[in-house]
């Protein structure tokens, strides 16, 4: 039987009127349905089921041994195969089909024993060594050539380099523009770039914090809410990603950038309204950006991300938070890894990396997830949400990245057929080098 872990406070977002006073707040705006509404003081839950397991187990029919094994040796290529400028080899990704292996490739063929010998063992045993004739810097420049040239012809796609198949994919809406697109490729690039027709990934959607209150605070996974006069009243809308750290210790939170200004936060009884985004957003909603930090004032960010179970994961608590203890860049995030996020509207779904260089026109540097076993990977009011992987026999995780696009309402998406993309946490550096993910 599913525990439920108890609830009674959340995030509310508001577009439109300025609310002038705290002690309006509660008056003017809707208190959210319970089910919208975030965990207080919560505990993280020890006993749970990793849904990162149960995907694995369900996606690929394997044991749950050997879904742990698989988590643990991802931990191990982010701890070993990480982002190291100075790394021997070019590029690392995971294959979980027909066997479980990680792949490592270089561009010579020199002897590269002692290098996997330097691995650990148990790392060690999954690796297979790869000799590619081109480097995934020359792959990821010839997307973005082909890019501009089908961004200037006026086709809507989304591309990226799978490097499983070290080709580029693009893919159009109709017969009609893969023709087109086809016949626009250069010539000395036919071999890399594949077309295809399927639904486009695409986005679902100066002033001081006022009304905090002793004992207010702010966690990943909480729900944004808008208000009348642009949608029905007190609809959900966007998730927040992570609570963050700034400018020597000032406190935040970060969501998508596309979900805009004003925010408010609901805590238990009242709002606070949230005000100026840190960084404008005419820099973090721009381009490869899709982000927005926001002040909480006096309330207080926790190291936590919140969750709701909407998939029936065996043994898993219908709420719980988990812990965030560290994060890693959009570099070192590997093709294969096992990731989770947490929404609003489809609450916690699994997936696996695609590829780690995707994006639409000629914006490109996000992350892809598919092969998901839910229904939906992500729906409108996911916006924001936080992309992590969890730590294998603990209740921690890592963040990976802020939700931005998904296949939007209204088009066709079932399960594998569904992709969603997520901005890599650490491009928020660029702009504001100081910030980081609230963590113990």
């Amino acid at each position: 039987m599913k525990r439920i872990v108890s609830v009674s406070s959340c995030l509310a977002l508001t577009v439109g009127l300025a609310l002038p006073a705290s002690t309006a707040l509660a008056q003017d705006l809707p208190a959210p349905p319970p089910d919208a509404r975030g965990v207080d003081q919560p505990a993280p839950v020890a006993s749970a089921t990793n849904p990162a397991v149960d995907y694995l187990q369900k996606r690929f029919g394997i044991s749950q041994a050997d879904a742990i094994e698989r988590l643990e040796v991802q931990h191990l290529v982010t701890s070993q195969l990480g982002g190291d400028p100075g790394k021997p080899y070019d590029d690392v990704w995971l294959e979980h089909e027909p066997q479980f292996k990680v792949i490592v490739t270089f561009t010579d063929k020199s002897d590269r024993t002692v290098f996997v010998q330097s691995l650990d063992p148990k790392l060690r045993k999954y690796v297979q060594t790869r000799v590619v004739s081109k480097t995934r810097k020359e792959n990821e420049q010839a997307l973005e050539l082909v890019a501009g040239v089908l961004n200037n012809a006026g086709l809507k796609f989304d591309a990226g380099f799978y490097p499983r198949t070290q080709k580029v994919i693009v893919t159009v809406a109709s017969n009609q523009d893969a023709q087109r697109a086809r016949g626009l490729i250069p010539n000395d690039l036919n071999g890399l770039i594949q077309v295809r027709v399927g639904p486009l990934v695409m986005n679902e959607q100066s002033t001081a914090p006022v009304g905090a209150q002793t004992g207010d605070f702010a966690q990943g996974g909480m729900t944004i809410h808008h208000s009348f006069p642009d949608r029905e009243e007190g609809q959900p809308w966007c998730t927040v990603g992570f609570g963050v750290t700034y400018d020597n210790g000032k406190q935040g939170i970060v969501t998508a950038g596309h979900c805009g200004p004003p925010l408010h936060l609901y805590i238990v009884d009242h709002y606070i309204r949230l005000g100026d985004p840190v960084v404008p957003l005419s820099q973090s909603f721009n381009g490869i950006y899709d982000y927005a930090i926001y002040s909480v004032g006096s309330a207080s960010v926790r190291n936590l991300v919140e969750y709701k179970d909407y998939n029936a994961i065996p043994q898993f608590p219908d709420r719980g938070t988990f812990r965030v203890t560290n994060w890693i860049s959009g570099g070192s995030a590997r093709v294969g890894y096992a990731t989770c996020k947490s929404g609003f509207t489809t609450g916690i779904t699994c997936g696996e990396v695609l590829s780690t260089f995707v994006g639409s026109g000629t914006n490109y540097g996000y992350v892809e997830v598919g092969n998901s076993i839910q229904e939906r990977l992500s729906k409108p009011g996911d916006s924001g949400g936080p992309w992590f992987y969890y730590i294998n026999g603990s209740t921690d995780v890592y963040a990976m990245g802020i939700h931005s696009r998904g296949i939007p309402r209204g088009t066709t998406c079932s399960k594998e057929a569904c992709r969603a993309y997520y901005m890599p946490i650490d491009r928020i550096w660029a702009h504001n080098t100081s910030v980081r993910p609230k963590t113990n």
